[in-house]
């Protein structure tokens, strides 16, 4: 606990205050403080996102300029190259399209979070006999109708982006 106050209070004496618009500046701090597993050779490039991380989340008071660290998140993609790294504005969701004909970009969505599965409501169902298929033609018309109507929903709530807790059948 003593050392840590004493690099604490050492640190507070040699510290400078840097403008977040000196991007040099900040570009070198950035740089330097990059050290091991081969970070260095990407000292640049990821430096040069840092800086444009902290740029874009920087608020501005009546008297003060400060950034928020907690509004930057960092997403490590195994198997990709560092090289590939990007800063993204906005909501990045790392989920897979239920179907490989879904769009996976949106801009300017209107987001559903849905935290139960969308599925058919078995319980208002009844269970057809296999000996009879029109009972089970009936069954799966209920079924469809069910969905299609939870689907209309979701459309007259004007959602373009749903996110499913569980699933959907």
């Amino acid at each position: 606990h003593t050392a840590h106050s004493w690099a604490r209070d050492g640190m507070d004496e040699i510290a400078q205050p840097v403008e977040t618009d000196d991007t040099d500046l900040l570009r070198k701090v950035a740089r330097t403080s990059m050290t091991g597993k081969s970070s260095e050779q990407y000292a640049e490039h990821l430096g040069d996102l840092i800086v444009e991380a902290v740029t874009r989340v920087a608020a501005t008071t009546d008297d003060d300029r400060s950034v928020d660290i907690d509004r930057i998140e960092i997403e490590n993609q195994p198997g990709r190259p560092i090289t590939e790294s990007e800063v993204l504005e906005g909501v990045v969701a790392s989920k897979d399209p239920l179907h490989p004909d879904m769009t996976t970009t949106v801009k300017d969505a209107n987001v559903l979070l849905l935290y139960k599965e969308l599925e058919i409501d078995t319980a208002n169902v009844e269970t057809a006999t296999l000996t009879d298929p029109t009972n089970r033609i009936e069954q799966i018309e209920t079924e469809e109708t069910q969905i299609d109507q939870k689907i209309d929903c979701i459309v007259d709530l004007g959602a373009d982006v749903v996110f499913l807790m569980r699933g959907a059948d």
